[in-house]
C-alpha cells in the first residue's frame, strides 16, 4: 500500500506505522503496539498522544489498563478538507487507499463500546460522526464547547442544515436567547435555571456523547455506543421534553 499521501497530510513515519498496525486489531495496549512496530515504548506514548490530538486514535480504560483504538479511516478525508490548497489531489489519493485501510480494521462486536476523545480534533471527529444520522437530541447546553472550535462550529452547522439534520435541545431557561437556539432546524425547550443540567449530552443513532469541560478551551468527550443505552437516554429526553417549556 502506498502510504506517501499520509505523510502529505502531516503524519510522521512512526505515526503511519502505528496507525496501520492499530487498524489490524480492535483494541491495542501501548506495549503491544510497541512490540509489533519495534518502536521504543517511551516514544510510543508520544506518538499515540499525537494521533489522539489529530482525532485518529481514541482510548478506553478497562481494569486500570488503557486500550487504544484507531478511528475510522474516513477521518483522513476530513483532515484533507481543511487543507484547501491540496484538497483535490489529496482527496482522490485518500479515496484510493480507503478500501485497503478498511480491510485492515477488524470490527469487534460488543454490546457496549466506550471511547474517550479529547480536545479540538476529538470534538470535530464526533461532530462529523453526528452528520451521518438524520437527527440528534441534546440534553443540556452550555455553549462551552463552542470555545474549543468556534469557527468549525459555524461551518458544521451550515453543513448540518444543508443535509436537513434536525435537532432538539433541552436546556436551562437563561439559554433561551443564546444564538445557538436560533440556528435552523432547531427546536428548543427550557427548564428552570435551578434544575440546571451541568453537562451536555448528545443522543444520536445508537450512540450517546457526553461532553465534559477540561479546562480553558479544552474538553473531554465520552462516547458510548449501545442501542439499549441510547434508547434509554432517548426515552428520558422525550419524557423531559413533554414537561419542559417552549
Amino acid at each position: 500500500m502506498d502510504t506517501a499521501v499520509l505523510k502529505q497530510i502531516g503524519l510522521t513515519d512512526n505515526e503511519i506505522k502505528v496507525y496501520l498496525a492499530m487498524l489490524e486489531e480492535d483494541e491495542n495496549l501501548a506495549s503491544t503496539i510497541a512490540n509489533k512496530t519495534k518502536i521504543n515504548r517511551s516514544l510510543m506514548y508520544t506518538i499515540l498522544n499525537n494521533l489522539i490530538n489529530k482525532g485518529m486514535v481514541s482510548y478506553v480504560i478497562k481494569e486500570n489498563r488503557k486500550y487504544f483504538r484507531a478511528t475510522d479511516p474516513e477521518k483522513i478525508l476530513n483532515i484533507l478538507k481543511e487543507k484547501e490548497e491540496l484538497i483535490k489531489k489529496q482527496e482522490e489519493a485518500i479515496k484510493n487507499i480507503l478500501p485497503g485501510l478498511r480491510k485492515l480494521k477488524l470490527p469487534k462486536e460488543e454490546e457496549v463500546r466506550v471511547e474517550i476523545y479529547r480536545g479540538k480534533e476529538g470534538l470535530k471527529t464526533l461532530l462529523d460522526d453526528m452528520l451521518k444520522t438524520g437527527y440528534y437530541l441534546c440534553l443540556g447546553y452550555s455553549g462551552l464547547s463552542m470555545d474549543v472550535a468556534p469557527y468549525y462550529w459555524t461551518h458544521w452547522h451550515k453543513r448540518r442544515i444543508k443535509l436537513g439534520i434536525k435537532r432538539k435541545i433541552i436546556t436551562k431557561e437563561q439559554m433561551r436567547r443564546h444564538k445557538a437556539m436560533k440556528w435552523g432546524l432547531t427546536s428548543a425547550r427550557y427548564v428552570p435555571d435551578e434544575l440546571n443540567i451541568p453537562i451536555s449530552t448528545m443522543i444520536y443513532g445508537n450512540k450517546v456523547w457526553t461532553m465534559l469541560p477540561a479546562g480553558k478551551n479544552d474538553q473531554v468527550s465520552i462516547l458510548i455506543e449501545s442501542e439499549n443505552i441510547a434508547n434509554s437516554y432517548r426515552n428520558y429526553f422525550n419524557l423531559l421534553w413533554k414537561i419542559a417549556k417552549k
